[in-house]
């Protein structure tokens, strides 16, 4: 796989940032205080329409795609006038409505204070149940006026409403179409959505996100033009793993992996170096006890494999035995649930059907963690009377850890003997 980095270079050096054919889903943009180019055709023509507006606008894309620098490319137009100032503020679901109120429509809240800027509304969602909140910001999308806490209404005519999401609402309007936020969700999509896409979303542009970050850090000065044509061709066994690689933290990770290749000279080296991940094995009939567990291993600093938040719809064996290429570690949640079969999750049947199946496990990095102190001798009674064979019996061997997942009480062990045994793991993505 060759990377062509050198046009993007040369063309911002003459003074050109943007480039296209007459159509909006052509060309690209290059950002210089971010040091970021923009390519994907979905992508970029949503952003050229909504630069072209002043209409409010939907935003949707999971954490680390990108979202701000896109409502960034935004507000600063076709970049012939003056960038409209940005603010992100994210409504944070531990507030109540009154909190939430003060804070974004009090005197000297966030658009008190901010009536010329473009304001950024993320995390839509966890505003669902708070009408009154709703109301004043789809007042403020559909009218720019500001409906002040202490019952001023002040003109904003300057201000941009922007509702960020990390997912599509389609459903949530669908269930009561007749609310707060289905009055502000129909004002919406009278505009067309900007969406970030995911690393992962886009395999067949790979070579081309390559290239836009090589010539964005010798733009930089970060790398040498003699460094960079060095990195310009790609083995063909690392594109193909790359391709199919599920980026933990999105754009981020890419950047730490470009520039460890760049430090190391080499692709290889530093696909080899990119993080594996903990497949966390779970029952849907204890899928809070689960996702109270694997949100503190991702707390941790582990990254994770887990169906609720990495599988899509469709042939979820097949996804898994894609993402198993970079799993280094296995964690099954042990409760009652993982005995009997259910649509919700992945039981211990299942999950032997995918093991099976896959090429690249190591029973020894297989971390069993029963969350229910009290029914551990339940657990070895059934998994002796369930198999003899595959997994049940290799589970059997396993040293079992007991974690509280409401507490934390028992992850201090677990955690250190993952780590541990992540650091030593010999198998390799390449």
């Amino acid at each position: 796989m060759e990377l062509n980095w050198r046009p993007l270079v040369e063309t911002v050096r003459s003074g050109v940032i943007e480039t296209w054919a007459g159509e909006p889903t052509a060309g690209w943009m290059y950002f210089p205080q971010r040091s970021v180019f923009l390519g994907h055709p979905r992508v970029l023509g949503a952003v050229r329409h909504a630069r072209n507006s002043s209409e409010p606008f939907l935003l949707v894309g999971e954490i680390g795609t990108g979202k701000n620098i896109l409502v960034e490319l935004i507000a600063r137009g076709d970049g012939r006038g003056v960038q409209q100032p940005c603010v992100d503020a994210n409504i944070e679901g531990q507030w109540s409505e009154p909190e939430l109120l003060e804070h974004f429509f009090g005197k000297g809240g966030v658009v008190d204070t901010n009536q010329t800027s473009l304001i950024v509304f993320d995390l839509i969602r966890n505003a669902l149940d708070k009408p009154e909140f709703l109301r004043r910001l789809h007042e403020l999308a559909r009218t720019r006026r500001l409906l002040r806490m202490d019952g001023a209404t002040l003109e904003a005519p300057m201000c941009r409403v922007c509702v960020g999401s990390t997912v599509e609402l389609d459903a949530d309007y669908a269930a009561n179409p007749a609310s707060e936020f289905g009055y502000l969700y129909s004002l919406l999509r009278k505009h067309p959505t900007v969406h970030s896409v995911r690393l992962s979303d886009q395999p067949e542009r790979l070579a081309t996100i390559l290239s836009e970050q090589l010539a964005a850090r010798v733009l930089q000065g970060r790398i040498s033009e003699q460094a960079a044509d060095a990195l310009s061709l790609v083995d063909v066994r690392v594109g193909g793993m790359l391709s199919k690689y599920s980026w933990p933290s999105e754009f981020v990770e890419l950047a730490r992996f470009v520039d460890d290749a760049i430090a190391n000279g080499s692709w290889s080296l530093a696909a080899a170096n990119l993080p594996r991940r903990v497949f966390v094995v779970w029952s849907g009939k204890d899928k809070k006890l689960a996702d109270t567990f694997e949100a503190q291993l991702t707390s941790a600093g582990i990254p994770t494999f887990y169906s609720p938040k990495s599988l899509e719809a469709g042939d979820w064996m097949d996804q898994i035995e894609v993402q198993l290429q970079f799993v280094s570690h296995v964690v099954i949640c042990l409760t009652e649930g993982v005995f009997e079969p259910d649509a919700e999750g992945i039981n211990l049947r299942e999950m032997k059907r995918a093991v099976d199946r896959s090429e690249t496990t190591n029973w020894s990095l297989l971390f069993p963690v029963v969350l229910d102190r009290t029914t551990i001798d339940v657990f070895q009674k059934q998994l002796q009377r369930t198999s003899k064979r595959g997994l049940l019996r290799e589970l059997l061997k396993q040293q079992f850890y007991w974690v509280d997942p409401e507490s934390g009480d028992g992850m201090a062990k677990l955690l250190s003997d993952l780590r541990s045994s992540m650091r030593l793991a010999s198998s390799s993505l390449l």
